[in-house]
């Protein structure tokens, strides 16, 4: 019997395994070389990019390829490219948008990443603005990179509610005082709170 259970269990676990690597998608190897080079580049490439769009193109078709790219790795530049990617295609991008809300939602310490969780709520906001807006609040409380706070001020001044304006008003009290450029994050806080609060208005 107990012989019989642990046969059951390495069954399962050896499936569990398949369907978690699963066949590649589509044109996974020809997305995972641009998204590669894309992280190997500080500079603009015209080649690559027209690679990218040429892809892009293919719409839903390379959506699959992506998501496995974005959760195989974890690195900033890569995930970074895999935004900037989606962010040409013009297709129905949810799986995608769930794979970077199952991601930032699994630890808050992916706020401090700079390279792509700012990226990552500029894209959420514009497809899914109510995703947008939970992810700019939570940055805004727990991100202490300018340019994640930044896209989250952003998002909330584009998709926010009457009760956020009080965060972007905190937010920009916090971080006044701290250096020039938090200074700046302050102002453009402030003029958020003011534009949803003229936007009721009306």
């Amino acid at each position: 019997m107990k012989t019989l259970l642990l046969l059951l269990f390495l069954v399962t676990q050896a499936l569990a395994q398949f369907e978690e690597k699963g066949p590649a998608p589509a044109f996974y190897a020809e997305v995972k070389k641009v998204i590669t080079t894309l992280s190997q580049q500080d500079d603009f490439d015209e080649r690559t990019d027209n690679k990218m769009r040429t892809l892009a193109n293919k719409g839903a078709a390379v959506i699959p390829a992506l998501v496995k790219i974005f959760k195989e790795d974890s690195g900033s530049r890569s995930r970074g490219s895999v935004i900037a990617f989606l962010e040409y295609t013009h297709a129905d991008i949810s799986p995608a948008i769930g794979a970077i809300e199952e991601a930032l939602k699994k630890d808050l310490a992916a706020w401090s990443d700079r390279y792509w969780t700012g990226q990552a709520i500029s894209l959420v906001s514009k497809r899914n603005a109510t995703l947008g807006r939970e992810f700019a609040l939570v940055a805004l409380r727990h991100s202490t990179e300018s340019l994640v706070q930044s896209a989250a001020i952003d998002s909330l001044q584009n998709s926010g509610k009457t009760e956020d304006v009080p965060v972007l008003q905190e937010f920009a009290e916090r971080i006044r005082s701290k250096s020039s450029y938090s200074a700046n994050l302050a102002i453009k806080a402030q003029k958020a709170a003011t534009t949803l609060q003229n936007r009721v208005a009306k």
